[in-house]
């Protein structure tokens, strides 16, 4: 479940959140009378009012966070409270709130009371001698809720809480005098779960280097049952399909890379082509699902389908979600048309964030309409060996993005039992690509 708690939210925001969170979602917009200088209060006491029981795992974490890794790896270990310590040490103020966690129990329903209650009216003696040394008692501006946690901290929880601090890869930060921010924070979005930009350093949430999704898309064929004129895979649009078909081996390879990196995603999505056309479909599915989500590299499986052909049920049972696309039955963006010869203006590219990198039997590319557009443009350092951290590894991707709809500002949009159009790009790769198909080396 996420709850969010905002002020002056709009329809467009609540869209997007409950698009991208695929759980329960309870949006709280508070009033600005209690909004205004009572921001970090409101947090705490609005938890009483989680319709949660004991046993149930709640995190509580700001919105100005990007989060790398399955948040509820944080009930790895045992414990009650479990708090995030500062990057760099501070035995006075060792704690910041923007991410902390409890299992709800007898004794973390006494501390939540008393929690509640210290933050809008602090008694304890601790507490009231940390806010007096920092200037902040008696105020609700100055997140009281972070002073009662570096006062546990400090002086120990009470009510028998078992508390744990568990570092900052959980809630990682550059402090306001970091030389260089921008690459502290790229440097640490492979290594930390949670990247939190406070402050000054909110605007470097957007770059597409701290947003990278931790999520893969493995192309295992390129073979389909349609001809969708609008595929931006480019399916039954050019050249010999045959040796699209990730092997076996190439899998396990991938499942090792991934292991070897020790990263975590959120799903692994198999797709095409259509997915269900690979001859050996059931054991690509068997050895992600052994290897990746049985032993916690992945949370899921995901299988991205036409919905022409029906997918075994001993595949459904290791992955039950399937996404279906639509191609045949609505509009899509023209996927031959090159922004750069249409002099479109760009727009901000939303597939590296939704999707992830891809993989296929050439090895790993962007994103899957960057690999699309990288094998007909023979573009091969788009084509690498080895998993990358982030779509930074791959330098400028201003030679894919030139050449696709996806980063275009108003694409043009086919209509339906329309004949997919070639812009001059297009057209002369295609020349090229016929005349003499290039040969690629395979993952």
């Amino acid at each position: 479940m996420l709850v969010c708690n905002w002020n002056r939210s709009t329809p467009t925001l609540m869209a997007t959140v409950l698009a991208a969170f695929h759980h329960p979602v309870i949006m709280r917009d508070v009033p600005d009378a209690e909004w205004r200088g009572r921001m970090a209060v409101n947090k705490v006491p609005n938890i009483g009012g989680l319709p949660i029981s004991d046993g149930d795992r709640v995190v509580c974490l700001d919105l100005d966070t990007i989060v790398k890794d399955d948040l509820f790896r944080i009930f790895d270990d045992d414990f009650d409270v479990a708090y995030t310590s500062r990057p760099v040490p501070n035995p006075a103020y060792p704690v910041n709130a923007g991410v902390w966690a409890f299992r709800c129990n007898e004794r973390t329903r006494r501390f939540l009371r008393w929690y509640r209650q210290q933050v809008i009216e602090p008694t304890w003696k601790p507490l009231i001698g940390l806010q007096r040394l920092r200037g902040s008692f008696g105020r609700t501006d100055i997140f009281p809720d972070q002073d009662v946690l570096c006062a546990c901290a400090i002086h120990g929880f009470p009510f028998g809480i078992r508390a744990l601090d568990i570092g900052p890869k959980w809630n990682w930060f550059a402090s306001d005098s970091c030389p260089n921010p921008r690459e502290a924070y790229r440097q640490r979005a492979s290594l930390c779960r949670v990247l939190h930009f406070k402050g000054q350093f909110k605007p470097l949430m957007i770059e597409p280097e701290m947003d990278w999704p931790p999520r893969i898309e493995l192309e295992i064929t390129l073979r389909c049952n349609l001809a969708c004129p609008t595929c931006n895979r480019h399916c039954n649009a050019y050249g010999d399909l045959s040796d699209s078909d990730m092997t076996l081996d190439q899998i396990r390879r991938f499942v090792r890379d991934v292991q070897t990196s020790g990263r975590r995603y959120e799903y692994i999505a198999a797709l095409g082509g259509e997915p269900t056309l690979h001859p050996q479909f059931a054991e690509v599915m068997e050895i992600l699902h052994e290897g990746l989500v049985a032993k916690g590299y992945a949370q899921r499986l995901r299988i991205i389908s036409n919905g022409v052909l029906p997918i075994p049920e001993s595949v459904l049972d290791l992955c039950p979600e399937v996404v279906t696309s639509d191609h045949e039955t609505k509009p899509h963006y023209e996927a031959f048309i090159a922004p750069k010869d249409t002099g479109q203006e760009r727009a901000l590219c939303s597939v590296l964030r939704n999707c992830g990198i891809s993989l296929s039997a050439y090895g790993y590319a962007p994103c899957g309409p960057g690999a699309a557009i990288a094998r007909l443009f023979g573009l091969k350092g788009f084509m690498r060996k080895s998993l990358p951290a982030n779509p930074g590894e791959f330098g400028d991707l201003e030679p894919l993005c030139e050449l696709c709809q996806r980063g275009a500002k108003s694409p043009p949009m086919l209509p339906m039992g329309a004949k997919a159009t070639f812009s001059e790009s297009y057209q002369t790769a295609l020349e090229a690509y016929n005349a003499a198909p290039p040969q690629y080396d395979r993952y």
